[in-house]
């Protein structure tokens, strides 16, 4: 009988957990900051946002929880900047680039042009690829917030957002070292939309 009641618990517990799992997975999905941006709950999904940066933390190597967190950083930040940007709030604009500036980077950033040994890369490549994706993602959104910015008059904010933009490199492999060589090739593709942009308008 005892053994039976303990079962019950069992399966009342394990029942708990999932149902618990299940509501935090509703409260990070797609739909969850989709919902929020569209009452224009910013806050609501700037903490979704967190939820899934700190997931992003854990599996910074991770396809999966990387993919999450930018396809969520892209939607939240692009419709953010969409309802801020006609309100002419400078203060609005500040925030915004405090809030890009402050973001952490994931992994590890390599020296540029240092010949990592085979042994050395082994033991950090993946703190690299880590660093790389999140230098290539947040650029990619940066390009995209300046379109926004430039698509609404709005230069200095173009320009402020160029200058969170990070460091990306491109690896390479010869006789077993590794070398990570910078390239600016992001930052050239944003700074030419800003010069075209003074070329027509200034």
């Amino acid at each position: 009988m005892k053994n039976w009641v303990w079962i019950i618990v069992g399966i009342i517990a394990i029942g708990a957990i999932m149902d618990q799992c299940s509501c935090s997975r509703e409260e990070n999905s797609p739909k969850a900051y989709i919902n929020a941006v569209n009452d224009n709950d910013f806050e609501k999904a700037h903490k979704i946002l967190d939820n899934l940066y700190a997931n992003y933390l854990q599996y910074p190597d991770g396809e999966t929880s990387s993919q999450k967190y930018w396809t969520a950083a892209e939607y939240i930040y692009k419709a953010e900047m969409q309802w801020l940007l006609p309100q002419h709030d400078t203060e609005a604009d500040r925030r915004l680039i405090y809030t890009l500036d402050a973001f952490n980077p994931v992994g590890l950033e390599p020296v540029g042009n240092y010949a990592y040994g085979l042994s050395e890369h082994i033991n950090k490549y993946k703190q690299f690829n880590g660093y790389c994706r999140f230098a290539e993602e947040y650029n990619k959104l940066c390009i995209e917030l300046i379109k926004i910015s430039l698509r609404n008059d709005n230069l200095p904010l173009a320009e402020l957002t160029l200058s969170t933009m990070k460091n990306c490199y491109i690896k390479e492999n010869e006789d077993n070292t590794y070398k990570y060589i910078p390239n600016n090739s992001d930052k050239e593709r944003a700074l030419q939309l800003i010069n075209n942009y003074k070329e027509e308008n200034i």
